[in-house]
């Protein structure tokens, strides 16, 4: 995951909030966030 881009797309309906390449980010939770995609795909859409 490319978590610079998805903190990006996060605060992107918000053009006052921009997150330079050389901010730091601190990802709580890394092993939940890597795993969520996998979840999300054998979820089926209507729990979603």
């Amino acid at each position: 995951i490319n978590w610079l881009d998805a903190c990006r797309d996060m605060f992107s309906i918000n053009p006052k909030i921009t997150i330079p390449t050389s901010e730091p980010l601190n990802v709580m939770g890394h092993e939940y966030l890597t795993k969520l995609p996998e979840l999300l795909k054998k979820t089926p859409e209507k729990t979603i």
